[in-house]
């Protein structure tokens, strides 16, 4: 653990989203903010662009009757829809990010239970969104709203510029995952949401262009990659599908991305394939015990030692925040000993959604970091409880699950884990998930499956109870019969090492993947 950037690195303070962009337009200007390929193209758009799209953006919303509305956008990530998002919520409305992989008949109640006044949506998107028998609005448009309230601001409108953002009203209802029971509408502030960028922002240096990935329908994506990244006047390059990822990578030659592990785990698979095929295992041992020598010494070569390794993410990546799941410490360890920074953190949607995380200069291997500057974190009965000006408002028109989740200014997430002596998170599991046995011992399933997980040939697993019976669900790398006995005697052998309450006495072996929510975790029944 290091602790060099004290006092913490510099952010602009900013009250809501609508002075967030006055800022950024005033201060770095011309600079782009957002930029994304058009076919052969590069569409660069400015901070003063920016602004200005949204004010103009905002102001049709105005003229049509919309201001202050309820507005739910469903589509793929885009400029237009981040402009859309800004629009809204700088205008007093309530933005409803919708998750696109949903299908109509969870859409449309997901509308309702929001009371949505208005569905906007990209063009891929249109079926879907007529489906749900809500007015609609394409962003295919967006160039004619934004060319309309250009018109009106021009000829004296003032909406946009005189409307004050209440900073602690609601700005948002964002619905959790769901990897149990129904989703939930989680309402979050201007404050809130600004809050959390600025604190995350204290404690991590981001600079340099940034690959925005993940879906901005989810608080995290949009948190840290677009609000936080703003702040930091990096570029943001927009990726609007994973199709299009390997493509923007070499295009965008990023220098730092926000990701989920599943990416992450993907980007290791990658590194280690290229590495056996091409044969060269022993150099590059060799070159990660050379590497390690000369940095205890002061001197950093894995940008140069591993260059033809760091070529294939762009050869600029140097930094990774991930979130979202549990992260394995090995894969961490890989993508450092190649010269990436990978910072783990902890978060949940009812707190906008950063907790806390590994700072660029104070990071524990195995931990999820340290709380943010200015927020609070207690366990209390092994549950992890915090508290901050990132914590929602409480659930939509759910007064009960609201009331159930806060202790006074304290939010009880759910979550079990520990503190180290030097203030480092580590979570071990979920209250609901837990596996409450007849002799009165809890088992957390996640625990497990982190072990099971390590085992050659397991892709996916889920631990559950069946009374006193734990069992293994497996989804195998490969679906033979014979690789399935071996994960089995794998893990058998690994009871050994376990109380025999936590050994797995069950196996049941799938040829499907899990279904999974929108930041890829796997649902639970």
């Amino acid at each position: 653990m290091k602790n060099k950037n004290y006092p913490y690195y510099d952010v602009p303070f900013v009250n809501d989203m609508k002075e967030l962009l006055d800022y950024c337009a005033g201060h770095y200007g011309d600079k782009t903010a957002f930029w994304h390929g058009k076919g052969d193209k590069e569409i660069h758009h400015s901070y003063i662009d920016v602004r200005k799209d949204v004010a103009a953006f905002a102001t049709y919303l105005h003229f049509v009757g919309f201001a202050g509305k309820h507005i739910a956008i469903l589509g793929e990530n885009s400029y237009e829809w981040i402009v859309a998002y800004f629009a809204v919520v700088n205008m007093g409305g309530v933005v409803v990010p919708i998750d696109k992989e949903l299908d109509v008949e969870s859409i449309t109640a997901l509308l309702k239970r929001a009371d949505v006044d208005l569905l906007i949506h990209t063009k891929a998107y249109t079926e879907e969104a007529a489906a749900t028998g809500f007015k609609t609005l394409s962003l295919k448009d967006t160039e004619e709203y934004i060319s309309s309230g250009k018109k009106m601001i021009d000829e004296g409108n003032a909406a946009y510029s005189d409307y004050s953002v209440d900073k602690k009203a609601m700005c948002a209802i964002v619905f959790t995952s769901g990897t149990t029971g129904e989703p939930k509408g989680v309402m979050l502030s201007h404050k809130s949401l600004t809050s959390d960028a600025i604190n995350a922002g204290r404690v991590v240096n981001m600079y340099g262009t940034s690959l925005l990935v993940l879906p901005i329908y989810h608080t995290f994506a949009f948190t840290a990659g677009v609000l936080g990244m703003l702040l930091k006047s990096a570029p943001i390059f927009i990726n609007s599908s994973i199709k299009r990822l390997t493509k923007d990578i070499k295009q965008s030659k990023p220098q730092n991305m926000i990701l989920v592990p599943l990416i992450v785990q993907a980007m290791c698979r990658t590194i280690n394939e290229s590495i056996d095929n091409s044969g060269k295992r022993n150099i590059f041992n060799l070159f990660v015990k050379v590497s390690c020598f000369f940095r205890k010494i002061g001197l950093d070569f894995r940008r140069v030692l591993f260059r033809s390794v760091l070529a294939e993410f762009g050869g600029n990546l140097d930094r990774i925040i991930c979130g979202g799941a549990h992260l394995d410490q090995p894969e961490i360890d890989l993508l450092d000993s190649i010269g990436i920074q990978v910072l783990n953190g902890y978060g949940i949607t009812e707190c906008s959604p950063i907790v806390a995380g590994n700072w660029t200069d104070c990071t524990r291997a195995n931990s999820l970091g340290r709380v943010l500057p200015d927020y609070k974190i207690r366990i209390v009965d092994d549950e992890i409880q915090t508290a901050g000006d990132n914590i929602m408002l409480g659930y939509y028109k759910d007064e009960e699950s609201t009331k159930n989740v806060f202790d006074g200014e304290w939010f009880k997430t759910g979550d079990l884990g520990y503190l180290d002596d030097d203030g480092f998170l580590y979570l071990t599991g979920r209250v609901k998930n837990l596996i409450i046995l007849s002799n009165g011992k809890n088992v957390s399933p996640e625990e497990l499956e982190a072990i099971i997980s390590r085992v050659d040939g397991v892709q996916e697993v889920i631990v559950y109870g069946k009374g006193d019976c734990i069992t293994a669900e497996i989804y195998p790398k490969d679906s033979n019969m014979a690789l399935s006995e071996e994960i089995k005697q794998s893990v058998l052998a690994l009871n050994k090492s376990l109380p025999k309450y936590k050994q797995i006495a069950d196996f049941i072996f799938r040829d499907t993947e899990f279904e999974k929510t929108a930041t890829k975790k796997i649902k639970r029944q």
